[in-house]
């Protein structure tokens, strides 16, 4: 346990580091991810090592730890991409599924996981089913258990999302896959980056060029666009 010299110290790193102001707002996400657990009984927001997860297919050593996505910074992101209705959603990296349940509302035809540990594909589903049972959501939800370097992208899917889920080469396997299937059938498609250390590989050989840059309650986010201009509101870089 710390003592309580180290947990000032911490503290003190964190206000330089994000400001008084930036840790105000970091603590109420933590509150409201907290909240949306409570509320749909879901276990969304504990962190998985990845020597933790099961059953894993692919090569984990390419693999980073499963983190949560900020729930009221994805909300917000959503709300200004105004994505429409009758999109399909593909997270990469879905781990326990808290942002197919994030994004049930905003009216996603589809909203798929793909995830590489098993154990995690499970904890996800049973995380929909109580949040369906508790929200009454007609989302159609599907989580796969796949290596996201293999994973066909299918023709209906336009809209991926990824928090740095794993190393540069397998998102350039996974970008690869996105072009093919844009050059199968060309659509409109955007691509949220949350936490983009390889931002390079997005626009490298793809359809995507990035549109916008996003600071929402302490959670970065690029958006990468193809045939899509976005609203007004989303296109600069902006703060909660």
């Amino acid at each position: 346990m710390q003592g309580p010299f180290a947990i000032i110290e911490a503290l003190g790193r964190a206000v330089r580091r994000r400001g008084i102001v930036g840790l105000l707002m970091l603590a109420v996400s933590r509150v409201w991810d907290w909240l949306f657990d409570l509320r749909y009984e879901t276990e969304t927001g504990s962190w998985e090592e990845v020597a933790q997860m099961s059953g894993t297919i692919g090569d984990a050593s390419r693999a980073q730890a499963y983190q949560p996505t900020q729930v009221i910074a994805l909300r917000k992101l959503l709300r200004l991409l105004e994505l429409g209705a009758g999109r399909v959603l593909v997270d990469f990296g879905s781990g326990k599924g808290r942002v197919l349940m994030v994004a049930a509302p905003f009216g996603f035809r589809a909203l798929r996981g793909v995830e590489f540990s098993a154990g995690l594909c499970d904890v996800a589903r049973r995380n929909i089913e109580r949040y369906r049972a508790r929200s009454g959501t007609a989302a159609n939800f599907e989580v796969i258990h796949a290596d996201a370097a293999e994973y066909p992208v299918r023709e209906d899917e336009d809209v991926f999302f990824l928090f740095n889920p794993f190393d540069g080469e397998v998102l350039a396997h996974v970008m690869a896959n996105i072009r093919r299937s844009y050059e199968g059938r060309p659509r409109p498609m955007l691509l949220i980056y949350r936490r983009p250390v390889h931002e390079e590989q997005i626009v490298r050989d793809t359809p995507f060029r990035k549109v916008a840059t996003h600071d929402l309650w302490g959670s970065d986010f690029s958006v990468f666009a193809a045939g899509v201009e976005l609203p007004r509101d989303a296109r600069p870089a902006l703060s909660a």
